[in-house]
């Protein structure tokens, strides 16, 4: 953005010690810089009305949930683990998104069942009423996907594992 003479701020969630005040800093920065929108995407934090009061009306947020069956940041995962229940609970799936040089990314489901078939997964999304952007158009395997220490998908190791063509 910078490079294009776009102003740019940075505004830390850490330097604040709760959402009120962060929502309200972060209200000023995008008063104080005259934005007529706001484009939350991938942005994964609540806010409080101490922002949202304050810019009314000029707010898109690209949010990866898919509410209200599949809340939360990895809605896709959920979705799609729901969709097979046939391959038993050790089967996970996790999805990441990679750079495509036709489409701009496409989605890359990874499992730890070898047998799933991306036609089955396209199918199972159609069941399920889900929209056809949240199938996967390939699928690799990992022999177990990897975890946080809190038992969470550990998504950032699975997305290097996959653009390192260890997936």
């Amino acid at each position: 953005a910078s490079s294009a003479g776009v102003d740019t701020a940075v505004v830390r969630w850490d330097d604040f010690p709760d959402r009120e005040s962060f929502s309200a800093a972060l209200a000023d920065v995008v008063e104080d810089h005259g934005c007529k929108g706001v484009v939350l995407a991938g942005f994964m934090r609540i806010l409080s009305p101490a922002f949202l009061d304050r810019v009314p009306g000029r707010i898109l947020n690209i949010h990866p949930s898919l509410l209200p069956a599949f809340p939360g940041a990895h809605a896709v995962e959920d979705a799609l683990a729901g969709a097979f229940p046939h391959y038993g609970e050790d089967c996970e799936i996790a999805v990441v998104a990679v750079t495509d040089a036709d489409k701009g990314e496409k989605l890359i489901a990874v499992s730890t069942e070898s047998k799933l078939k991306p036609a089955e997964i396209r199918d199972a999304v159609a069941a399920a009423g889900l929209s056809n952007l949240c199938a996967p158009r390939e699928i690799r395997v990992l022999k177990e996907i990897p975890k946080l220490g809190t038992g969470k998908l550990n998504h950032r190791e699975v997305q290097r594992l996959v653009e390192e063509g260890e997936a």
